[in-house]
């Protein structure tokens, strides 16, 4: 699952002057407001069934199959210096039903146009790729950043972050622009044949609950019975008298006879 829960502006600072939070109900058309002044962010959605070429700012780029791509159009935005920034925030979340004996991890990585987050549970990977380039104002095409927050929702974050599900939140950073601006990634779910483990980044990992014992226990434990039941006699035998022994000796094969 992917949405977009905020937006806020950033001073020279680097601190926050300015946020508004989104719904999933907010969508498609969203208007938000400042000092009496109203912005509209509009997505268009589009999934795409199989491999695509496409281009956006200039650039061609391959649309992978079973992939959904985000078009956001964020409309003039009264920025309240023109130092000022601000972020596009992104939620994205993975979840399985299984419990036991599963990893969840979180990886990063990039390339010369993009940039990737990956969220993982088991086998399920969740992909969000962002493009390095937007459209501003009359069709300029600006280089843009991403960054995984740390700060963002603490309180979600800790709750929704187990060995079985993941969360993560990722901010689109914008320049200062007039009219508009335009951005376009893309999100996957895609089936890993290396499944999470506790060797993966930024891994969370739970083991089977159950409480019986495997058939390798099993033995180490009766085998351990065993040595300590040897050692056991071998220290009795030491420690008791020779006169004790001869009789010990002498009633079992006495026993025997009989």
């Amino acid at each position: 699952m992917v949405s977009i829960v905020a937006i806020r502006e950033i001073n020279f600072n680097n601190s926050i002057e300015n946020i508004h939070y989104f719904n999933d109900n907010d969508w498609i058309s969203t208007p938000i407001s400042s000092a009496n002044q109203v912005s509209t962010i509009t997505v268009v959605a589009e999934w795409f069934e199989k491999e695509t070429q496409i281009t956006f700012a200039g650039e061609n780029f391959t649309i992978n199959p079973s992939c959904l791509k985000y078009t956001k159009t964020i409309g003039h935005y009264p920025f309240s210096t023109s130092l000022n920034t601000f972020e596009l925030i992104f939620k994205s979340f993975i979840e399985t039903s299984k419990t036991d004996d599963i990893c969840s991890s979180e990886q990063f990585g990039f390339n010369d146009n993009f940039n990737y987050f990956g969220l993982q549970v088991g086998e399920f990977c969740f992909l969000l790729r962002f493009l390095k380039r937007a459209i501003i104002d009359n069709g300029i095409v600006q280089t843009i950043s991403n960054k995984v927050l740390t700060d963002f929702n603490q309180n979600e974050k800790l709750n929704n972050t187990t060995s079985s599900k993941k969360l993560s939140f990722v901010a689109i950073q914008i320049p200062l622009y007039k009219s508009k601006i335009e951005i376009d990634p893309d999100f996957s779910v895609l089936l890993n044949s290396n499944p999470a483990s506790s060797n993966s980044d930024n891994s969370i990992c739970t083991s089977s609950s159950s409480s019986s014992l495997s058939k390798s226990q099993i033995a180490g434990i009766v085998i351990g019975y065993v040595f300590f039941v040897i050692i056991f006699v071998l220290v009795i035998l030491i420690l008791i008298p020779p006169h004790y022994k001869m009789s010990i000796r002498l009633h079992y094969h006495k026993l025997r006879k009989d």
